[in-house]
């Protein structure tokens, strides 16, 4: 064949070689990503993830009242004495982060009990909301222990974790809301007659941005400080891509979901009560389900799998058939299904080695002991039986 015949065939014809190289590597880009969407969806099936988002949703709701309580009575508290104007603010602008209506009913309601509540009345609302409110963390620690593998703390570590995060959460909403207001009294400055478009645009870009940083300050803490996880997996760089998809769902979600209540979702439909429960319901569903979902994503990334079988059938394996055939993931036993922090609090450890030593048939004894302190004393060597007692109780 002639260099001129050469020539026509390639110009005129592809190389079959590399024409199936091509496609190998399209076919096989496309199979790895059906099968990670495949891996992912299943995964968030069998942690009950949309299961999970309704219980989170409920205990949203029975801590969103109780949050709002304390929320305004700190920040009303200190607006007050510097401004009845700024207080009024203060509270349109907490409505205006829920949807429609919703957001100026529970102000309303909020602000009318703080007014009418005072002296051991008010101390008791704020005692009950500041339980209701660290309730909400309790919850989440067990569903992110459902997505991570993980156990829950020990009664004390839970409770100083639940309220710690709700004290944060409360510092972090107030300076927020706080800062939010600032926008306002620039504008002002540079507006002062509100006559021009640049105003309005400045005003609701800067409430923009702060929302978007305090959502990813309060979602980045969620993510590293309530599952009960070791010191390597609590910090932000393990955790980043699931905070950036979450703050980026809830802003999108915060103006798709008023569109859609304005257009769609008539809450008169259902009439007055049932459309603010339904709106509310539908609203903090959504919003738990996004919290979770950035999990799962942080999840997957540390490399955990789905397991073969969902809840019920993995308890069933489990207690049924003492075993795990069937119900375990490919990962299972991996070193990356071990984000566990093991640690207990001293009290935890004391009280299970007192009922290990009453369960074992030894007389109780509020006092353990200490071989290591009689050792010292008698300068005996420390007998067999007492090492291993040691350990047990210890």
């Amino acid at each position: 064949m002639t260099s001129e015949a050469v020539g026509k065939a390639v110009n005129n014809k592809p190389l079959a070689p590399h024409t199936a190289v091509r496609q190998t590597l399209d076919a096989t880009r496309s199979g790895v990503w059906r099968e990670t969407l495949g891996g992912f969806w299943t995964k968030i099936n069998n942690d009950w993830i949309f299961n999970l988002a309704g219980l989170l949703a409920y205990n949203f709701l029975m801590a969103l009242f109780p949050l709002l309580l304390l929320l305004l009575a700190a920040c009303g508290l200190l607006l007050q004495i510097i401004s009845p104007m700024a207080e009024q603010q203060l509270q349109q602008t907490v409505a205006a982060a829920l949807p429609g209506s919703i957001g100026v009913i529970l102000v309303e309601g909020v602000s009318t009990h703080l007014k009418r509540s005072a002296g051991l009345l008010l101390a008791l609302g704020l005692v009950a909301a500041v339980i209701a409110g660290s309730r909400l963390f309790v919850t989440l620690e067990g569903c992110f222990g459902i997505i991570f593998r993980l156990r829950g703390r020990d009664p004390l570590r839970q409770n100083r974790m639940a309220f710690g995060m709700l004290a944060f959460s409360l510092v972090v909403m107030s300076v927020v809301i706080l800062v939010s207001i600032l926008p306002a009294g620039l504008v002002a400055l540079v507006d002062p007659r509100n006559q021009g478009s640049l105003g309005p645009m400045l005003s609701g870009g800067g409430r923009l941005l702060i929302w978007f940083a305090a959502a990813l300050l309060g979602i980045g803490a969620i993510y590293v400080f309530v599952p009960n996880r070791g010191r390597g997996w609590r910090t932000w760089r393990r955790n980043w891509r699931g905070i950036v998809v979450a703050v980026v769902l809830l802003m999108l979600y915060e103006g798709i979901f008023r569109l859609y209540q304005h257009f769609l979702l008539r809450a008169d439909n259902y009439g007055t009560i049932a459309g603010f429960a339904f709106v509310i319901l539908l609203f903090l569903y959504y919003l738990a389900f996004i919290l979770l979902l950035g999990a799962e994503i942080n999840s997957w990334a540390a490399g955990q799998r789905a397991t073969a079988a969902d809840l019920p059938g993995v308890l069933h394996a489990v207690q049924a058939h003492h075993t795990l055939r069937g119900a375990a993931g490919p990962t299972a036993g991996m070193p990356q299904e071990e984000m566990q922090r093991h640690t207990r609090s001293r009290l935890v450890r004391y009280a299970e080695a007192v009922l290990r030593r009453v369960g074992s048939g030894r007389p109780f004894s509020l006092r353990l002991p200490h071989f290591r302190h009689e050792l010292d004393q008698t300068r005996a060597p420390k007998p067999a039986s007492a090492s291993r007692e040691s350990e047990e109780d210890l």
